[in-house]
């Protein structure tokens, strides 16, 4: 468990050996979560009305920047088709059609609260001639082989049953040489600051997750979070799934990172 490493990085330092320490992390230790594709995808579905408002507060708003700077590792400079897996309400997916307008974009979801949510918003935004959004499993896209020059995934992959394959799929719809670009958490290395996230992910987002949305899901999200940032080697799986060059570019001092890779087939 992350706690154990980190209980053990922290008893290193003596000014934080005291039992206060060691009882706020027994009240922080997560339980399993599942990742069962129905499951995840009901829970994701419940939460749509508050999930933009409660994405944009849990990360102090860093999430517009995040996003903003996967955008602009596409380096679109051509015109091609993008796949957007796990577009929740669209955002990915309206950063790139108002940075590289001349792509045409397909974003896909296994909600479809969300995928309505994305819809509504894309004609809010008058973007829905450039982008449309379906619903689909990312196990099981339903796009024919070597369709997409590139393919964007945004805090989406850890709530995948099987990561592996989902990348193997992912690849299976990119053309040769097309670009991958994930999102996601990542292990913050510094103990302290570690210490303080892992405060943020057990207490604050399952607490306001109670307050204006479904506790379960917030719960659920926080665990999985968590779970993928100890346990998950993505750019070994990336390399597994055949995609090469495959690099990680950590921002907000590794709270998050952009996982980066060029599909070999």
């Amino acid at each position: 468990m992350v706690f154990d490493g980190i209980s053990r990085a922290i008893d290193n330092l003596s000014i934080w050996e005291t039992d206060v320490l060691k009882n706020i992390f027994q009240m922080l230790r997560v339980n399993p979560y599942h990742r069962e594709s129905s499951r995840v995808a009901e829970m994701f579905s419940m939460i749509v009305p508050k999930y933009d408002f409660l994405n944009h507060l849990f990360s102090f708003g860093l999430d517009f920047w995040w996003r903003n700077k996967l955008v602009e590792l596409l380096a679109a400079n051509k015109r091609g088709a993008l796949l957007d897996i796990a577009t929740g309400t669209g955002d990915v997916a309206f950063a790139a059609a108002k940075k590289w307008p001349f792509l045409s974009i397909v974003g896909v979801d296994f909600s479809e609260g969300m995928i309505k949510r994305a819809r509504a918003k894309a004609l809010e935004q008058k973007l829905d001639k450039g982008v449309r959004f379906e619903v689909g499993d990312a196990l099981k896209l339903s796009y024919s082989n070597r369709t997409f020059d590139w393919a964007t995934m945004a805090f989406g992959l850890r709530n995948v049953e099987d990561y592996e394959a989902g990348l193997r799929e992912i690849a299976r719809v990119l053309k040769p040489g097309g670009k991958l670009l994930i999102l996601e958490f990542s292990r913050v290395k510094n103990p302290i600051l570690r210490l303080l996230y892992v405060a943020h992910l057990r207490l604050i987002i399952p607490l306001f997750g109670r307050i204006f949305s479904q506790g379960e899901a917030y719960s659920y999200l926080a665990g999985s979070i968590q779970d993928f940032t100890t346990h998950v080697d993505v750019c070994g799986l990336m390399t597994e799934a055949d995609f090469r060059d495959v690099r990680q570019i950590p921002l907000t001092f590794g709270v998050v990172s952009i996982y980066e890779g060029i599909c070999r087939v």
